[in-house]
């Protein structure tokens, strides 16, 4: 095919010239154009449908550009449409049974919308490449949320499954269709959505904002309790899209958080005032055996003076305990050997308490406890006049349970680049102490997949008060899920950051608890097929899509022949094996949009969206053979079992809709009729009305 610039007509005018007008059209519009002839080859071909098929389709049959398992479907649409008086023919199919053209490098097929017109004495086959718009639709349904399209006019143009599940939409709102904004919106406002207020006044508001659009994100809490995020963007040519997401567990984890975090600031606070204005004295001591938190009430009940005790200064175990000891305090002897007695006991610490009286006649109560991290506190109480107050010490100790229990939030504070200045507590959450982390960025110890998510909350991307939640690299190894929450400062970012990986594996179990719970429910546990409820969920989905595309829907009845007889000749465990089988065969020879379930015993049932009766005959003699050709081997047994199935067919149209009931008697009655005439045959219910 010459894939240059057409030549000049050399011919005269008017009709001459409209012909060249248009044979330049045809050979320079964008969408790919096939010309075939009456004898079904390829006449002429477009440089736009050379570049989809990859080659010149020009001499081959048009048939032979079509993947095979669609070409009988496609010869049989040109044919009635060449017999009909139509000037053209669009062919538009699901996802799930699209056309598909063979592109002639080898690289595979494209799904395809064929346009079918008449040019004279040929067929004129006009191909649009839909593979972006199938892949969008599938996007969309498969989304976590519930996705709406309005156009200029606000009528809903598109929206996905999920949507009358989340927003707790009735099918009555659907029944003719997809409803309006309005109809939405006054649905909504009369069941409280919205607040009080006058509903047309609501309604007129939100319409109001509905017609000049703008990008928003905001949350909703629902009449239910639960928490929509609702995100929406007006569209380049009018109108808009928006996804509702359910966050309502997400809302109720950060209002938890927010509220330990709260509570935890306040006991800090609490603690700090309650430990310098406490009567008792009290003292921590590391691992190091360093006194690194003590209160003047210490210093003071035990008369130490700043020159050995200095205030916010770190002081050596034994050097407390060597000025105590040298003026007497543990009685007579060398001080060094109590220095040494009393270093080594707190080098293993134990649970401790008693009573010292210091030379000046006063009763101490000494109660020390370790730390599970090492090292132990120590509280000194002044007993001589307060002997009674033994409520206040306990409060007093269940606050310093509080202080050395092990906490899961470490504060921390980056520079502009990230990099720690300053951290807190980050050694109970990743393991390293501030000399190992100092200088380097936080995003170094981030999974390399999660550190966007990282990067867009510090450079302040989220939304306001929007948390962060990625995996981070122990020390060590160990992954760690952390919330990350805080707020910049000048030249930096300061922030908190909450180990949650004990709920995200949590949240990981549910789910996968779920997910088998929702397999348990829906399927039979015998051959995996769909059960009677998830039939009957699908049943009404099919009836809503019929309603809307006014495409008919047929069911398969299927039972087994003289099945008790297997159980009874071989037992009940080849009997099982024989329906797993017959199962099999049925799944793997239906299209994935059809669904084949198990109602009990040998009874099957197959639902066929958008087929016709005729379409349904053929499927139903296809499985027929089928199970009557497969030879199953069961152990024990020498030769193979063959079973067959007698088969009853209905369908229903929009003009004749019928309860799911209904629709399965019709069937089951013609697959009666079967059993009566022979079985292993295929039985219309169109029969039993005639």
């Amino acid at each position: 095919m010459d894939q240059g610039k057409p030549k000049p007509e050399q011919q005269g005018e008017g009709g001459d010239a409209a012909l060249s007008f248009h044979r330049l059209a045809f050979e320079n519009s964008s969408a790919a154009m096939i010309g075939v002839d009456a004898d079904g080859t390829v006449a002429v071909a477009n440089r736009a449908a050379c570049r989809l098929i990859g080659d010149d389709p020009r001499g081959r049959v048009f048939l032979s550009l079509i993947r095979e398992q669609d070409r009988p479907g496609l010869d049989q649409t040109i044919a009635i449409f060449l017999a009909g008086t139509d000037d053209v023919s669009v062919l538009r199919r699901d996802a799930n049974g699209v056309i598909h053209l063979l592109r002639g490098d080898g690289q595979g097929s494209l799904p395809v919308e064929v346009a079918l017109s008449r040019a004279g004495p040929r067929l004129l086959v006009t191909v649009r490449d839909i593979g972006s718009r199938i892949a969008l639709r599938t996007i969309i349904e498969n989304m976590p949320g519930a996705v709406t399209l309005f156009g200029p006019d606000l009528e809903m143009r598109a929206c996905n499954a999920k949507l009358q599940a989340l927003l707790g939409f009735p099918d009555s709102l659907f029944d003719g269709g997809l409803p309006s904004l309005e109809t939405l919106l006054r649905y909504n406002a009369e069941r409280g959505e919205y607040g009080p207020g006058d509903v047309d006044a609501l309604v007129a508001e939100r319409l109001r904002q509905a017609s000049n659009p703008e990008p928003h994100v905001f949350e909703r809490r629902r009449t239910d309790g639960t928490t929509l995020e609702i995100r929406g963007a007006p569209l380049p040519g009018g109108g808009f899209v928006t996804i509702y997401t359910d966050v309502t567990a997400r809302k109720r984890a950060e209002e938890a958080l927010q509220a330990a975090m709260a509570e935890s600031e306040r006991v800090r606070v609490h603690l700090h005032s309650v430990i310098e204005h406490l009567p008792q004295g009290v003292t921590v001591v590391d691992p190091a055996l360093d006194i690194v938190v003590w209160n003047q009430a210490f210093a003071r009940l035990l008369d130490i003076p700043a020159t050995v005790m200095p205030p916010g200064e770190v002081v050596p175990y034994a050097d407390a305990i060597r000025f105590v000891a040298e003026r007497g305090d543990y009685g007579p002897g060398d001080p060094e050997d109590h220095v040494r007695q009393r270093v080594e006991l707190a080098r293993n610490p134990s649970q401790h308490r008693f009573e010292r009286v210091l030379p000046t006649g006063r009763i101490i109560e000494v109660f020390g406890r370790p730390m599970s991290d090492g090292g132990f506190v120590t509280t000194y109480t002044d007993i001589t006049d307060i002997r009674a107050s033994a409520q206040q010490l306990e409060r007093t100790l269940a606050l310093m349970d509080e202080i050395i229990s092990r906490s899961v939030i470490a504060v921390f504070e980056l520079d502009g680049d990230a990099r720690f200045r300053f951290a807190s507590g980050i050694e109970r959450v990743l393991g390293y102490e501030m000399g190992e982390i100092d200088g380097r960025s936080l995003l170094e110890f981030v999974e390399p997949a999660a550190r966007p998510v990282v990067m867009g909350w510090l450079a302040g991307d989220l939304a306001p008060g929007e948390k962060a939640v990625a995996p981070f690299r122990c020390k060590g190894g160990r992954l760690a899920w952390l919330e990350l929450s805080g707020y910049g400062v000048d030249g930096g970012f300061r922030g908190v950051a909450t180990d949650i990986t004990e709920k995200h594996h949590q949240d990981l179990k549910i789910k996968t608890l779920v997910e088998r719970l929702e397999q348990s429910a829906l399927h039979d546990a015998l051959t995996g097929l769909a059960n009677r409820t998830k039939f009957t969920q699908r049943f009404d989905i099919e009836c809503d899509r019929l309603v809307r595309s006014g495409k008919p829907m047929s069911l398969l009845v299927i039972d087994l022949d003289h099945f008790k007889t297997i159980n009874d000749t071989f037992g009940h465990v080849v009997g099982d094996l024989v329906l797993k089988e017959t199962a099999e065969v049925l799944q793997g020879s239906v299209r994935a949009t059809d669904l084949v379930s198990r109602f009990g015993g040998e009874e099957f049932v197959v639902l066929l969206p958008e087929t016709d009766m005729e379409g349904a005959l053929t499927v139903a003699e296809s499985l027929r053979g089928a199970v009557a050709d497969r030879k199953i081997l069961a152990p024990g047994i020498a030769e193979p079992i063959s079973v067959t199935g007698t088969f009853g067919v209905s369908s229903m149209d929009r003009d004749e809709l019928l309860a799911l009931d209904d629709f399965i008697d019709a069937a089951d009655r013609a697959a009666y009729r079967g059993k009566r005439a022979g079985r292993n045959r295929v039985c219309a219910a169109t029969d039993d009305a005639a």
